[in-house]
């Protein structure tokens, strides 16, 4: 099937008018940023992206991004720093990162069909001095490494940033229980808890700033809604196959997938990624699915369930 517009550049595009958006009249400023839904971006517009320092020094590119669906949380970015071999990247809290205020001008000039893209890509602006960034924990090797809270530990100690998974058991312990990598997980199958295909993985969205996944957006199959729209699901809603593989479970049946608030391919404009990025838009998503409003909540979720310390048995 020919995707129209989910393109990089199309992609480009989106994010540019993403970051244009204010949610200031709907949430103030007294709210902590991580408890404030913001601008949903598609991932492919952060993957091979350069980053500069607030100096404007570039840095290197941003590879990776890992975050966890169970909490919804983005853990941290994989940063190839310039001049730095291709495997050897560090691992950087996405909340120190953050949009050029040339994009955000740029994207005030984009028509209302959000079609008109960037010819380039402005960099990422990195809140950290170049020493930091070369003294920071190198990315994890593995899947295993990269899911150990003790790891994560690290990374966010390094750059002195809160531990928001903390719990009775400390920082340290228990393992994130469902880690995905941003450049993997678009095009994953996903099925049914009677191992039926659904539809598959569209993109995933995220709010980089908050450290948050704003949305895993569904493609759906022919049978369960109009091959012209496509389904934004708040990421605690998908589990893991028990066979494992690149596939993810939505425990749903048609009805409800046929009956959920969805947005539109071929029309998705700068308007589309504004009601994506509105929290009054995403809490409806987020109830229709049972799944809780953390921007509506103070309640911060725990990464791998009630008991931390049971994942280390």
């Amino acid at each position: 099937m020919k995707i129209k517009v989910l393109t990089l550049t199309s992609l480009t595009a989106l994010a540019a008018a993403a970051f244009s958006l204010s949610v200031a009249q709907a949430q103030t400023n007294q709210v902590p940023r991580d408890h404030r839904f913001g601008r949903a971006v598609p991932a492919k517009a952060f993957i091979n992206r350069d980053v500069v320092t607030q100096a404007g020094k570039n840095v290197g590119q941003v590879e990776e991004v890992i975050f966890d669906m169970e909490s919804g949380h983005i853990l941290y970015l994989g940063l190839n720093q310039k001049g730095a071999g291709k495997g050897d990247m560090v691992a950087v809290p996405p909340m120190l990162f953050r949009m050029p205020q040339a994009q955000q001008a740029n994207a005030k000039n984009n028509n209302k069909s959000g079609i008109k893209a960037l010819q380039t890509r402005p960099p990422l602006v990195v809140r950290v001095d170049e020493q930091a960034l070369q003294g920071a924990p190198k990315f994890a090797k593995t899947g295993q490494e990269m899911a150990q809270a003790e790891y994560v530990d690290k990374v966010y100690a390094h750059f002195n940033q809160p531990k928001w998974w903390a719990g009775a058991a400390g920082s340290t312990a228990g393992q994130f229980n469902h880690i995905r990598r941003a450049s993997q997980v678009t095009k994953f199958t996903v099925q049914d808890s009677a191992n039926q295909n659904i539809g598959k993985v569209e993109t995933v969205l995220f709010d980089l700033p908050a450290g948050r996944i704003s949305y895993v957006v569904l493609d759906p199959a022919n049978n369960i809604v109009n091959k012209q729209a496509l389904i934004p699901i708040p990421p605690m809603a998908f589990t893991k196959p028990a066979e494992g593989g690149q596939k993810l479970v939505l425990n749903l049946d048609k009805d409800k997938l046929t009956n959920a608030p969805t947005i539109n391919r071929d029309d998705l404009t700068a308007e589309d990624i504004q009601k994506l990025s509105d929290p009054t838009f995403a809490a409806q998503v987020y109830n229709y699915y049972g799944k809780e409003p953390w921007f509506q909540s103070e309640n911060i979720p725990s990464p791998t369930g009630p008991d931390r310390q049971q994942t280390n048995q």
